[in-house]
This record gives structure tokens, C-alpha cells and sequence, in this order.
């Protein structure tokens, strides 16, 4: 968090219980939304790079490092869908 960077989370399951092992998270700064369901397990770094997992139900099997420009732009736009239709997570 001390970077400047947004860190911007929509955890599956409607509710904020699967979302971190630090409940202080949003406290310190995080924007949390939450969602039902999500279509991937993924984390973009920077624009620049993304994980996305090979097996959303076990993650042990691995993810997949995607730097292709136009397969990055097309998860970013799959994200900010999902983010805003997500519910938002206030701070305590």
C-alpha cells in the first residue's frame, strides 16, 4: 500500500468473510468490492502484466504469465466490468 498503487479487489462470494486474512486491509487503504461470483482468478500488475490461473477451483496448478498487449487490454476491460458491477466495501 505504500506504494501509491490502487490495489483494487473484487473477492468471490458476496461477502466480505473469503476476502483477506487482514481485516485492516480496507482501513489501510484498499478499495474492496464484492461479487458473487468472478469469471477468472487473476492479478494485473501495472498494466504491464497479468496472472491468471490455469484452474480457478486449485490454484496449486499454476497461472499463467500474460504480457501480450491486446490479451492484457481485454482482461483490464473484463476487470473494470466486474469491479463496477461489484458491491463496495466501506471501511469500518
Amino acid at each position: 500500500m505504500d506504494s501509491g498503487e490502487a490495489d483494487r479487489r473484487p473477492p468471490p462470494g458476496g461477502h466480505p468473510d473469503g476476502l483477506t486474512n487482514d481485516p485492516d486491509l480496507i482501513d489501510l487503504g484498499a478499495q474492496v468490492h464484492t461479487t458473487a461470483t468472478l469469471p477468472t482468478r487473476m492479478t494485473i500488475f501495472d498494466r504491464a502484466a497479468a496472472l491468471v490461473a490455469l484452474d480457478d477451483e486449485d490454484t496449486a496448478k499454476g497461472s499463467v504469465l500474460i504480457r501480450s498487449p491486446g490479451v492484457l487490454a481485454a482482461l483490464r476491460t473484463l476487470f473494470e466490468s466486474v469491479w463496477e458491477a461489484a458491491r463496495e466495501l466501506a471501511p469500518r
